[in-house]
């Protein structure tokens, strides 16, 4: 598994109030991965909440390996807008590069309340304490960035489904696609007649620059512990 857990972060109280909200939005740690990875091979998200019987459908197309809701909205942060996604990290790992979903760590520290971020989102936003704010109005959250970790493309933050709820983020409105050896563009008109007009449906390529090497990095010690 790439990447190593960096130094543990000082400056930040015990009686921290952010790390006291953090605590309240913990949901239950993920255990061990046990089921193989998946493809992210495909999108579809729609301003709405997809309903069950449209979820089960498509997880039921002939092509379709697997189906993971999710709640996907974006979100301002300082002077860019991130596409920050609402998951079950139990589940939603299995989606993820190898190098994050193999961390348990990583889904740990998500699923206390703390958010994951591709490396170049964390370093460019979190502040010197290592907390990202989400939403530019007075009172909006500051999550700690418990990892730097690559995520589903276009998905630039990860947080648990409480966290989602309190942001805002519509629940599952979004479904990631595994086509196993089946191609996405083959699965792709079905899957848009079943997901409805106002549904957009991407395909989504794999990352052709291999002189990158991706790895997953612990931020240091988990604060919403």
């Amino acid at each position: 598994v790439g990447g190593d857990a960096a130094p543990a972060q000082g400056g930040v109280a015990a009686d921290d109030p952010r790390i006291e909200q953090m605590a309240e939005h913990a949901m239950d740690a993920p255990g061990e991965l046990t089921e193989p990875l998946l493809g992210a091979d495909m999108l579809v998200s729609s301003t709405d909440e997809l309903d069950d019987e449209t979820i089960a459908a498509i997880r039921a197309l002939p092509g379709v390996e697997a189906a993971e809701p999710i709640g996907l909205a974006q979100i301002p942060v300082q002077d860019q807008v991130l596409t920050v996604a609402a998951v079950d990290p139990a589940t939603y790992r299995r989606f993820t590069p190898a190098e994050s979903a193999q961390l348990l760590d990583v889904w740990t520290r998500v699923a206390a309340g703390e958010i994951a971020v591709p490396s170049d989102v964390g370093e460019t936003l979190r502040d010197a304490d290592g907390y990202l704010r989400l939403g530019n109005e007075e009172g909006a959250p500051d999550l700690h960035v418990g990892a730097l970790a690559p995520q589903v493309t276009r998905v630039q933050g990860v947080v648990n489904k409480s966290w989602g709820e309190s942001l805002g983020i519509p629940g599952d409105n979004a479904l990631l696609v595994a086509t196993g050896s089946a191609s996405p563009q083959e699965v792709r008109p079905a899957l848009q007649e079943l997901a409805g007009e106002g549904a957009s449906v991407q395909v989504l390529g794999p990352d052709l620059d291999i002189s990158v090497q991706q790895t997953a990095v612990l931020t240091g010690g988990s604060v919403a512990a």
